[in-house]
């Protein structure tokens, strides 16, 4: 009898931290070309202390392996909508900006495997090229989402935010070859 007490008790306790663990939980959104993002995407509460409008929250994550002397590796970009917000939902060409956010994550995305693709690799070498390649792109990548912002003044400057528009569309383009789920390179034995 006692042990039924404590086990009621034990659920009884649990009970919360179980529902809490069933709750909808905020879903990523990969990149697609024919998914832009919407306002409705955008479900953090804003920042008040932060001066910008809006933040977009996109990265990317990566896994790589080697098989069969294949070299493997994956890359997703996604959008995290219950990191992001905004404070004004009315703008589109604020919602355009945190759009362009999110294309230059897919544009780099897209230059890993194209940086994977084009490396020379060797067996001593090939986990350091991997991780220096991947270095590089999210290194490159934060200070072109850097440039966007300051030369765009956070899409205040519509002319610029023109500007880049095309620019990133062109060179999400460019790299079209590369718009793939994964990349193998075939290594060669020596």
């Amino acid at each position: 009898m006692q042990l039924l007490r404590y086990l009621l008790y034990s659920v009884t306790l649990l009970s919360p931290v179980l529902c809490r663990a069933q709750t909808p939980a905020c879903d990523s959104i990969v990149w697609r070309a024919d998914k832009k993002l919407t306002w409705d995407d955008f479900k953090a509460v804003p920042n008040a202390n932060d001066l910008a409008a809006a933040r977009t929250r996109s990265n990317f994550v990566r896994e790589w392996r080697v098989s069969k002397n294949e070299l493997k590796t994956k890359m997703i970009c996604f959008f995290s909508p219950c990191l992001s917000w905004s404070k004004n939902k009315a703008s589109e060409r604020l919602l355009r900006h945190e759009q362009g956010h999110f294309d230059i994550t897919e544009l780099y995305k897209r230059l890993y495997y194209k940086r994977i693709v084009e490396a020379t690799y060797t067996p001593a070498t090939l986990q350091a090229v991997v991780t220096i390649i991947y270095r590089n792109i999210t290194q490159e990548c934060g200070n072109f989402q850097d440039a966007y912002d300051r030369e765009t003044n956070h899409s205040l400057k519509e002319d610029k935010q023109s500007e880049w528009e095309q620019k990133i569309g062109a060179l999400l383009k460019n790299l079209e070859a590369y718009d793939r789920e994964e990349v193998s390179v075939s290594l060669v034995r020596r």
